[in-house]
């Protein structure tokens, strides 16, 4: 019988999880690697995608016969804005059978990490390999047929980082910092880390979802996505500030601006909103906030939580987002 994965269970994967407090926390999923147990094969493996949310599936296959290793946050329970986390936290092997639809099998880390097994069987494996001979056997004695055919390696950009020690807080669970994790890059990088809400963790995976396939000049550059321990999106920083901090905290500034770097400002906002429209991206949130700024005043779209693929739901939506009236002083 085919399973849809909003149906999953809620049994814990052993991790240590930062605990709910009145206010909202971020999310810090502590998942050992390097000490030659089954999480550093997970990892070394390439199959392992990290921590997703089911709605997250559908955008990383629909092909059928592709499988790999995913911790899942069980947000479909919890639709609404409350803390989603608790123990509904499991580790699955999963599999595509096209169409957003997926079969999947519950896996248990067994004491002190060495080994994974099947849930419902006495079986251990050290071994990633014949985990996945069992699982293929399991999947023909159940479907009668092989489903299994690609291996799904992760993308380049999801990496196991956690946030630095020696950071700048930008509020919102947002700080500055730097990664050894990102390849041919060194520098100042945004983190910006998830709530432990359905809500913050559909928008982080919408931004990911967007800002993955576009490339611009004018548009913040997306490096990757912290997958293992602080589940964050991993983005340039914009010494400049945004257009609004730019307008409003600095006045003098802002009103002697000439008219030639107000233009120049005017036609990169236009070159990237022409370029979304190429892509079919509907940003739904451009404002003075969303616009940020180099030190060299280059405009950086920013902020894609609630952009998306245009559709005719979307337009017949009409939803307004963002600020609806701006100050025009």
């Amino acid at each position: 019988m085919r399973r849809n994965l909003s149906q999953l269970s809620t049994a814990s994967l052993p991790s240590n999880i930062q605990c709910p407090s009145p206010v909202p926390q971020h999310v810090n999923i502590q998942i050992p690697f390097g000490n030659g147990l089954i999480d550093d094969q997970l990892y070394s493996s390439g199959l392992f995608h990290g921590v997703l949310i089911t709605e997250f599936l559908k955008t990383i296959s629909t092909k059928s016969g592709d499988y790999f290793f995913a911790v899942l946050l069980d947000a479909e329970k919890n639709k609404s804005n409350e803390k989603f986390l608790g123990q509904n936290i499991n580790l699955y092997f999963i599999v595509s059978m096209g169409k957003q639809e997926y079969y999947h099998k519950e896996l248990v880390v067994t004491a002190g990490r060495k080994f994974l097994k099947i849930k419902g069987s006495d079986e251990r494996f050290g071994d990633i390999d014949k985990l996945i001979e069992a699982l293929q056997q399991h999947e023909l004695q159940h479907f009668g047929r092989k489903i299994m055919k690609h291996p799904l390696r992760r993308f380049s950009w999801i990496f196991h980082c956690s946030t630095p020690e020696n950071q700048r807080d930008l509020g919102d669970l947002t700080s500055v910092g730097y990664s050894d994790a990102i390849p041919y890059f060194k520098g100042p990088i945004i983190f910006r880390r998830m709530y432990n809400t359905y809500e913050s963790a559909t928008m982080l995976y919408n931004e990911i979802k967007i800002l993955s396939k576009i490339n611009h000049t004018n548009i913040i550059k997306f490096y990757g996505f912290s997958a293992f321990q602080d589940i964050a999106v991993l983005k340039e920083f914009c010494e400049g500030g945004s257009l609004h901090s730019m307008i409003h905290n600095d006045e003098d500034y802002s009103k002697n601006l000439p008219e030639f770097n107000r233009l120049r400002l005017l036609f990169q906002i236009s070159e990237a909103l022409i370029y979304l429209k190429s892509q079919a991206i509907i940003h739904r949130k451009i404002e003075p906030k969303t616009i940020l700024l180099t030190v060299n005043l280059d405009v950086k779209i920013s902020n894609f939580s609630f952009a998306g693929i245009h559709t005719v739901e979307m337009v017949k939506n009409r939803s307004v987002i963002g600020t609806g009236k701006f100050d025009r002083r």
